[in-house]
């Protein structure tokens, strides 16, 4: 299709075939460009039938005002208007509804997911911040409380608990001696009256 060829068309013809474009999902400005059509003649063509220009969806639409029927009078070629009181609507064609209910479900997808993260970083920041959390001390030994004669005392302990001790000491470059003296301490200076 070119300008000449446009041109010679009816109104009709041209009203159907911007249609057909329009169904493949085209706007009136890339018709206009992509056939190097005059914009009047499009508008022109339109306005004289009935059409406004729907800038929201950039094709003409009928006029919700009235409905405009085209028929072709066979002895005169000129165009016969018909006003009817109807209200149309502009229908996107199947394929572009089908699209356009897929982006809407995918987009809604994607803003729960974002929702999620969301609600799991407020969670991780709001438990960074919370002093409630146990930390687990780095075990020092302060020789300054360490002093003194060494003694030999005997004790009674429960076998488990003796198990325990002697499992976390294996893994500590520090004495039995001095880190049962320094649990003794802490024990005594948290729960002294």
């Amino acid at each position: 299709m070119n300008r000449e060829e446009f041109k010679s068309m009816s109104d009709k013809e041209r009203i159907a075939w911007v249609c057909k474009e329009y169904n493949k999902g085209k706007t009136t400005a890339q018709i206009i460009k992509e056939y190097n059509l005059a914009k009047n003649t499009l508008g022109d063509t339109f306005r004289r039938n009935g059409y406004a220009s729907d800038k929201s969806v950039g094709q003409y639409v009928i006029n919700s005002s009235q409905h405009v029927n085209i028929t072709q009078n066979q002895h005169k070629p000129n165009i016969i208007v018909e006003n009817k009181k109807e209200i149309h609507k502009n229908i996107f064609p199947e394929e572009i509804k089908e699209n356009l209910l897929q982006m809407i479900e995918w987009y809604k997808k994607q803003k729960e997911k974002e929702d999620e993260r969301e609600q799991i970083f407020e969670w991780i920041k709001k438990n960074m911040q919370n002093k409630d959390l146990i930390e687990v001390p780095e075990i020092t030994i302060d020789k300054q409380q360490l002093r003194g004669e060494v003694k030999t005392r005997s004790f009674t302990i429960y076998s488990d608990v003796l198990q325990k001790f002697n499992n976390f000491c294996s893994n500590q470059p520090y004495s039995k001696q001095d880190l049962l003296s320094m649990a003794l301490l802490e024990y005594i200076d948290r729960y002294k009256k």
